[in-house]
């Protein structure tokens, strides 16, 4: 970015800030012991940084950039996303025993957040679109295609949590996760978005790698855990994400008033050019005129002409 959104910005300085609040309450020499994340997980860690995305995406769903079809499918991603991480803060805060509205909020959380993840890559190809990038097919094409593909990836998901698994355990990873993230930083490096890719790509492999590696001491924490780094690091992938709608947004508007200055330019070449031919004509009428004049001269052999 030319300048660091402040909507962009704001995202950092929370992460940064629910951070140094994790890494503060840390018992750095303390010995190993059992994990305290999982579906028990009651650490005021986890709830809070659930509430801290969850916050995050409502505000940047009210401030999403673009024009009126980007911005409605932005703030239906990001609103879905924001409510499938305050279910989760919910779950960690209230019910944090197993039971039916725990088996309700489960199946909220895997909806919301994995279509919320095929909807972002639907607005990033929006606004491809409006940079004349988006391949074939309309913006209501890409809205109906990208909205499916995220409903259909969640219900495989559902189906898996519930007994019913028609993926292994790494195609379930690819599809509901792996691809979206994959699909989303293509399209804003197609749309010239490199600072925002690079971000993106950077803030998902850090939030895996806390997800998949349980660095200690937080694996074991009864304050603030893996369930909460994670959720802090995923506020910079957010903050990027609105980044690069940022820097979609703003080629896709550079694009739009290079379109709008060309059309004036020819229309404005075309406009003189019509004058210079009615100007031509008119000369070349006015010689023939002449011309007759000239033959009805009775001073004929001698005229100038």
């Amino acid at each position: 970015w030319e300048r660091i959104d402040p909507m962009v910005a704001l995202g950092v300085v929370g992460s940064a800030a629910l951070l140094s609040i994790g890494c503060a309450v840390q018992d750095w020499g303390a010995a190993p012991g059992e994990s305290t994340g999982g579906p028990q997980d009651a650490t005021w860690g986890s709830w809070s940084a659930c509430y801290a995305v969850a916050a995050q995406c409502f505000l940047y769903a009210a401030a999403a950039p673009g024009d009126e079809t980007a911005k409605s499918l932005a703030f239906a991603a990001l609103t879905l996303e924001g409510a499938s991480w305050a279910s989760v803060g919910v779950r960690h805060q209230v019910f944090s025993g197993p039971g039916g509205v725990h088996n309700r909020l489960d199946l909220a959380v895997l909806m919301t957040a994995v279509t919320a993840r095929y909807l972002k890559v639907g607005v990033a190809h929006l606004l491809l679109h409006d940079l004349g990038l988006g391949g074939v097919g309309d913006k209501l094409g890409s809205v109906t295609f990208f909205a499916l593909a995220g409903v259909l990836a969640a219900s495989v998901e559902v189906f898996d949590e519930h007994g019913h698994p028609l993926l292994p355990p790494r195609g379930l990873l690819v599809l509901t996760k792996l691809a979206p993230a994959v699909l989303l930083w293509a399209l804003g490096f197609i749309g010239g978005a490199w600072k925002s890719g690079v971000a993106l790509v950077a803030a998902f492999a850090l939030h895996l790698a806390v997800e998949v590696r349980q660095p200690a001491p937080f694996q074991w924490s009864p304050d603030f855990n893996v369930t909460g780094l994670a959720g802090a690091i995923w506020m910079l992938y957010i903050a990027a994400f609105m980044g690069l709608l940022v820097e979609l947004s703003n080629q896709a508007q550079d694009a739009t008033l290079r379109r709008k200055m060309a059309m004036e330019e020819m229309t404005r070449k075309h406009l003189n050019a019509k004058s210079l031919m009615s100007l031509m004509a008119r000369e070349d009428s006015g010689d023939e005129e002449d011309a007759l004049l000239c033959c009805r001269c009775p001073r004929q052999p001698v005229c100038a002409r």
